[in-house]
């Protein structure tokens, strides 16, 4: 192991590994974090194995995340019940909050500054995630259901205007249904790409998996929404061949869009 720099910096090191000794962060690293939050007082040695997960997990350490998610779980979740009690609702927050702290070039885990406990700043970080959740789903709900199929152009079909004065609820509540019953894993992808407007890469990083897999899931994601919503309106709406064909269209076209409000809005 490459030594610190000084003995105090070495007494970190060694305070830091004796908690999590199976996590192989370069000590030189770990100094150099240590001095980066050196300002308001500095980081306290109390918190200096906290302050080292934290390092690790920014620069992606094998088994940091893990040991991050595993210790304070249960805390996080705690915090977020404080807003919403709901299991799916802490799921939600859970991805979203994984996304923020750990995904990109520079992860927000990287302000953790060690000068209170690693506990009570992920606390604070999962409640301030929550709450903006649930307020841009206020803030979401109020908008007219008609400005979520403005994909579809007014002036070139006069079929599918029609259709969408005509069936503009039962597209709705299609919609509704259909998110109802997807599957949890599909949910959250749609939530994280499609609400919180994260790009394949950065969702890709949240799964631990390729761009080229996270857009595949995607797309199947989308692909059962639409199977889901097709039967439904198939079966309440009694139209034409050329209308369901318009109206699978009118599905396509405005299901993303739709997608975002209905999610946003859905706590």
């Amino acid at each position: 192991m490459p030594a610190a720099t000084s003995s105090s910096e070495q007494a970190w090191v060694e305070a830091a590994r004796k908690q999590w000794p199976d996590i192989s962060l370069d000590p030189r690293v770990f100094v150099a974090h240590i001095a980066k939050h050196s300002g308001q007082g500095g980081p306290s040695f109390v918190h200096a194995a906290d302050l080292y997960l934290a390092c690790a997990c920014a620069h992606a350490v094998p088994g940091a995340v893990a040991a991050l998610e595993r210790t304070f779980r249960d805390d996080v979740a705690r915090a977020v019940r404080r807003v919403d009690p709901s299991p799916a609702f802490a799921d939600d927050v859970a991805q979203v909050l994984r996304a923020k702290l750990l995904v990109g070039d520079a992860p927000k885990i990287t302000e953790y500054a060690g000068r209170s406990s690693l506990r009570a700043w992920l606390s604070t970080a999962a409640a301030r995630a929550a709450l903006n959740l649930r307020r841009n789903a206020g803030a979401r709900r109020h908008e007219a259901f008609d400005s979520s199929i403005r994909l579809v152009a007014d002036g070139g079909d006069g079929e599918l205007a029609y259709l969408k004065r005509r069936y503009g609820a039962e597209f709705d509540a299609a919609l509704r249904l259909a998110l109802g019953r997807i599957d949890a894993n599909h949910r959250a992808l749609l939530r994280l790409h499609f609400v919180e407007r994260l790009s394949l890469e950065r969702v890709a990083a949240v799964y631990y998996v390729s761009r080229a897999t996270i857009a595949r899931r995607i797309a199947a994601a989308r692909r059962a929404l639409l199977d889901d919503m097709d039967s439904e309106l198939r079966a309440k709406l009694r139209l034409s061949d050329s209308e369901l064909e318009s109206l699978r269209a009118f599905v396509v076209s405005a299901m993303d869009v739709s997608v975002t409000r209905l999610l946003g809005s859905s706590r």
